[in-house]
């Protein structure tokens, strides 16, 4: 069985709509084996991390370069971070809570390729590292334009800052809508 979701990325972190050429769409099929993410970004101003991609452990500190990203919250507000760079770089993390780090260096087949201003990533996540069962979910996208960092998401969050560890204020599972075929 697979159950398919698209995420759209289309707000800056406190709702501010972004323009069409901003926006992305993230498809999302989970199966029993684990979660299939396809989606396609325009690059931005961001550098590459100084360390190559290291599909075993990921790479740390992600988040200060160009990113999208997918959080999974289970019911007993543990969730998954699955970070995804415009490099070939990714970065999975497992927390009990908001900021709470269970588990890092969690390996993930994961591609990207860039041309034409655009980056695609491509990846798959083992079921084993995601929570039993999802029950809220988010999708964020990070980069810099003209200077400034933008903090891009599916869900806008509350705040006088970007924080997107929220999950107890998460977009409902149920409700994100099916993915494309």
């Amino acid at each position: 069985m697979s159950i398919k979701k698209s995420f759209y990325i289309n707000k800056e972190w406190d709702g501010t709509s972004l323009d069409c050429l901003a926006q992305i769409q993230i498809d999302v099929a989970l199966t029993d084996a684990g979660l299939q993410i396809q989606f396609v970004s325009w690059v931005h101003d961001d550098e590459c991390p100084p360390t190559q991609p290291d599909p075993e452990k990921g790479t740390w500190e992600l988040w200060n370069y160009e990113v999208v990203e997918i959080f999974l919250v289970g019911e007993n507000e543990e969730y998954t971070e699955i970070e995804m760079g415009a490099w070939g770089h990714h970065l999975i993390l497992q927390l009990n809570g908001p900021r709470s780090i269970v588990r890092k260096d969690i390996p993930m087949q994961y591609e990207s390729f860039n041309g034409d201003g655009r980056w695609v990533g491509s990846g798959f996540v083992e079921r084993k590292w995601l929570p039993e069962k999802i029950v809220r979910a988010n999708a964020f996208a990070i980069h810099t334009t003209d200077g400034k960092r933008r903090y891009c998401c599916h869900t806008p969050l509350p705040g006088p800052k970007p924080d997107f560890h929220q999950p107890d204020r998460f977009a409902l599972w149920d409700e994100i809508g099916s993915g494309t075929d």
